[in-house]
């Protein structure tokens, strides 16, 4: 039987990282890994083999959209944890489409904070102001207002 475990709260809060602690319970439960930690940026720290025998702490990418981490996990880790986002498609979208980077839409408060190449006044149209956005906006602003118009217009 499945349960689903729902984390909600504000920007910065900590949800990423309570999601990393119970990914790195489910392993460390399943005998994957001989510990799992949480370094002081919320990130998973796990063993990781580099060679024979040398064995050094790395940070595992929980999000990561790599093909081989994908087949890893699908293995491995899948069948006892998987985080899905909320805004993951919302994200995929600004990348895939607008252009954004994966650092500015997955990455830091800074990295989301960084200026995109989208202009303020081609997405919003009852302002003559004319700014870039930064990347957080571009997600705030295609994930509300672009989306209810166009629900508003096709829907």
């Amino acid at each position: 039987m499945s349960n689903i475990v729902g984390i909600s709260g504000k920007k910065q809060s900590g949800k990423t990282s309570c999601g990393n602690f119970l990914f790195g319970s489910a392993m460390l439960s399943t005998g994957l890994v001989d510990y799992a930690e949480i370094n002081q940026n919320g990130e998973l720290i796990v063993p990781f083999e580099f060679g024979e025998g040398d064995t050094k702490p790395c940070i595992f990418p929980v999000d990561s959209m790599h093909q081989a981490m994908i087949d890893f996990m699908a293995e491995n880790i899948w069948g006892e944890i998987k985080i899905y986002n909320f805004a993951d498609n919302l994200k995929r979208l600004c990348v895939d489409i607008l252009g954004l980077t994966e650092r500015q839409c997955y990455g830091t408060e800074e990295e989301k904070s960084s200026l995109t190449h989208i202009n303020l006044q081609d997405c919003v149209f009852d302002t003559m102001r004319s700014r870039k956005m930064t990347a957080r906006e571009v997600m705030q602003y295609v994930g509300t207002d672009f989306l209810e118009e166009y629900i508003h217009r096709f829907g």
